[in-house]
């Protein structure tokens, strides 16, 4: 599924470069060799779930020397919720784009290189063609601690795009605070 909207939003900021240091290497876990990472895809939906993931995500982009591309998805499925107001897709869109200008405003106040995505689609689907579009190094999710039970029923985002995704893929817990890196191509600090 193509994502709709605009594809691509960056901010600038004036006076500030474009290109970002050069990237550090990381050590594949599985190969044990010196992986650049040169850009990280956060994919959030600025739920308290992934708080966590933005936090991680700013933190090895500042270390790495890797720009950020922030990405959120509007899932017009998802707009209507028993008990709550019915947002329509433009009204979203519009709440997300302020949300991802305050992340990437942040992140340029840290040194880094950072841009944003705001494309409707399925989240799981469309976190994958956004990795592979933005030519991701890695791209980093968050988690709900869902159980197997409730995974396997309702599905998971990060589960998606880690047996999906062209890229390795670290999966932020949020209930714990701590993260696992769920893909073929594991990375750690080298």
């Amino acid at each position: 599924m193509r994502p709709t909207g605009p594809a691509h939003a960056a901010l600038r900021t004036p006076g500030r470069p474009e290109v970002g240091p050069a990237p550090r290497a990381v050590a594949d876990l599985t190969t044990g060799r010196a992986v650049r990472i040169g850009r990280i895809l956060l994919a959030t939906d600025f739920g308290p779930e992934s708080a966590d993931a933005e936090s991680r995500a700013l933190e090895l982009a500042q270390r790495l020397g890797a720009s950020l591309v922030v990405l959120t998805v509007v899932d017009p499925r998802g707009l209507r919720r028993p008990g709550q107001p019915t947002l329509r897709v433009d009204q979203a869109r519009a709440l997300r784009e302020r949300q991802v200008t305050a992340l990437v405003e942040q992140a340029r106040d840290l040194g880094i290189t950072a841009s944003f995505l705001v494309w409707d689609g399925d989240p799981g689907s469309t976190v994958v063609a956004a990795i592979e579009a933005e030519g991701a190094d890695l791209a980093i999710v968050g988690r709900r601690g869902r159980g197997r039970l409730e995974r396997a029923v309702l599905g998971s985002v990060s589960d998606h795009v880690v047996r999906h995704a062209a890229c390795p893929v670290l999966v932020v817990r949020s209930e714990w605070g701590e993260a696992e890196s769920e893909s073929d191509g594991r990375v750690a600090p080298a």
